[in-house]
């Protein structure tokens, strides 16, 4: 008996107890729900990051589910977890780790701006799928840190019932307090052209202004570009027509499936290119030219086309609107315009996708458009290229048989108008062409130069000149009064004094732009904290922004996540959505240990589900 005892004591010591054996099992339970879960956040991500739908209309049948199907193959045992009621996949949670990996995101970018201090405000508002009002706001900020890198964040979207100067102002500094970002800091607003926005008196960026005089308003350069061209354009009939009538061509052919088919069967018979008709689109600023291109490439093929479709009678008003087409093409005031716009928008093209750049301040886009007004004064001056686009367009009206320039009849003034002197006409058709083109040339060298002279720019060029003129060696006593009187407080007046004059040892070759001098900076390494209030100068002329165009492309983001078929998306869901989207290289930054056990410490009881090891 005393054996037994001693064999049975024995076999109870070594055994863990039940206690011990209830322990391990729910560590292994929650070891395995811990993955699972580390999979749902990592497919949520995914999809985020990717701006695909993740619901659907059947829950089970929505990308996100579907995913996680598909990985239960490489994850053992998550076919069996996703089959349980409690999975944690219902939209409630969805919402919650979106929720946490957006505002990772945010205060990443937020503590990245509070390092930086200077500021500005971009801001542009549309309305989306749903016909709600979304105004989009982002933050230009610079590092200057090792070199001038400049940064656009997109903020986030909110929906605002009106779009009323009080109502935007009142958003965007809700949304300084909530970033903890003081408006003193702010040197910039940049906005479009919009009365609510840029009104003199009650404007958003008026009443910002008033708060904080440093705050420059800059009125988009892009928006800027846009306007120039079209009131130039306009003031033009034959230009104005042009432009009318190619969008016509590129909407009759292109509405209809069996007239785009015959087009191209007749494109590749009579055409040597294969370019295609580009609608020209009012709100897409840089496709004129490839429009004009692709009529001008295809102009005998759609000649063709459009005898085609008059003789087939393709409806009333197809028919009607092909033979006013197909008569315009056979005028030479219309190929005529053709050519001066395609030599006139391709040099304000470029331009324009050069000030839609995300690092471009407003001093560097002034001095672009002072380079495309150079070219057009140069084209005007220039006897031989009016001579040269006239030949070329004589050669193509002979080669397409339009008809020859002419000079349209005299008409008498009304009896009324008629002061008795004589109007004056044009002794040839050439004369007529050689004035529209110059009138062409003046008017767009105008409205670029009217558009672009903003009072903003004044202290900042100032600021430009003080720091070429001092890495030259140049007097820059007037500038540098001007820079101090602008940026107080922001700069020390002695050490910068100081530290101006050791500039040109730095640069010692003539600087003609602000990036050679930042390239010398950085050269000096550590010895760049010399010159801190160089670098604060040159953090203040960077941080203006050239245009609103990353608040334009937020919007581009928003019609992919919120199209037709996902109206009913909440906003604070959209919001989420977006931050993770246009902000890809931080979502794929973004540690799903770490938003895990966030998501879990929100409440206790997930601790007992999916334990805290992470």
């Amino acid at each position: 008996m005393h054996k037994e005892a001693i064999m049975k004591w024995n076999a109870y010591c070594s055994q863990p107890s039940v206690i011990g054996q209830l322990s391990s099992e729910a560590l292994k339970q929650q070891q395995k729900a811990a993955t699972y879960l580390l999979t749902s956040i990592s497919s949520l991500k995914y999809l985020a990051r990717q701006g695909m739908p993740i619901r659907g209309h059947d829950e089970n049948e929505g990308n996100y589910r579907q995913l996680l199907q598909l990985r239960s193959a490489d994850v053992e045992g998550l076919s069996g977890w996703l089959s349980r009621r409690g999975n944690w996949l219902s939209h409630d949670m969805q919402d919650e780790m979106l929720q946490i990996m957006a505002l990772d995101v945010l205060h990443k970018i937020v503590d990245r701006i509070k390092s930086n201090r200077f500021f500005s405000l971009i801001v542009d508002e549309t309305t989306d799928e749903s016909t709600k009002e979304q105004l989009s706001i982002c933050i230009r900020h610079v590092d200057i840190g090792s070199t001038a890198e400049v940064f656009e964040d997109f903020i986030g979207l909110y929906e605002s019932s009106k779009t009323d100067a009080g109502t935007i102002t009142t958003v965007i500094k809700d949304v300084l307090l909530r970033c903890n970002l003081r408006t003193e800091d702010c040197r910039g607003q940049c906005y479009d052209g919009a009365s609510n926005m840029s009104g003199r008196l009650n404007g958003v960026a008026a009443r910002i202004v008033s708060e904080n005089p440093k705050a420059a308003y800059v009125h988009c350069s892009a928006h800027s570009l846009n306007l120039a061209v079209q009131d130039s354009v306009r003031s033009v009939p034959c230009m104005r027509d042009m432009l009318d009538y190619v969008r016509e061509i590129a909407v009759t052919v292109r509405a209809s499936a069996k007239r785009l088919a015959a087009f191209k069967a007749i494109q590749s018979e009579h055409s040597t290119c294969d370019v295609s008709l580009k609608p020209l689109c009012p709100t897409r600023w840089t496709v004129r030219v490839a429009a004009i291109e692709a009529v001008l490439c295809n102009y005998a093929a759609l000649q063709l086309v459009l005898a085609d479709i008059v003789d087939e009678n393709c409806g009333r008003d197809v028919s009607r609107k092909a033979r006013g087409i197909q008569l315009m093409m056979e005028k030479f005031d219309f190929l005529f315009a053709l050519h001066v716009g395609l030599e006139l928008l391709r040099g304000l093209e470029v331009l324009s996708k050069m000030l839609q750049g995300s690092s471009l301040s407003a001093a560097e886009a002034k001095a672009a458009a002072d380079v495309e007004v150079a070219r057009l004064r140069r084209i005007r001056g220039d006897d031989n290229a009016f001579e040269t686009l006239w030949a070329k367009v004589e050669d193509s009206a002979s080669d397409l048989g339009v008809q020859e320039a002419q000079l349209p009849r005299k008409r008498r003034p009304p009896q009324r108008l008629d002061d008795g002197s004589e109007a004056h006409h044009f002794t040839t058709a050439k004369d007529l062409y050689r004035s529209i083109f110059f009138q062409c040339i003046d008017n767009s060298s105008q409205q670029i130069c009217r558009r672009f002279e903003q009072a903003s720019f004044v202290k900042y060029l100032q600021l430009e000149r003080l720091l070429l003129r001092a890495s030259s060696g140049e007097e820059y006593s007037e500038e540098y009064q001007s820079v101090c009187e602008c940026f107080s407080g922001d700069i020390d007046p002695r050490r910068l004094a100081n530290q101006l004059s050791m500039m040109q040892d730095v640069c010692k070759r003539n600087e003609s732009k602000v990036s050679s001098i930042v390239g010398a900076l950085d050269a000096l390494g550590k010895g760049r904290e010399l010159f801190s209030e160089i670098l604060t100068l040159l953090q203040l002329y960077y941080v203006l922004p050239a245009s609103s165009a990353t608040a334009e492309r937020s919007f581009s983001s928003l019609r992919r996540l919120k199209n037709y078929l996902r109206t009913t998306m909440t906003q604070t869901r959209l919001n989420n959505l977006m931050v993770l989207h246009v902000h890809k290289d931080m979502s794929d930054a973004l540690d799903v240990r770490k938003i895990a056990r966030e998501f879990v410490l929100r409440q206790p009881g997930r601790c007992q589900v999916f334990g805290t090891d992470f």
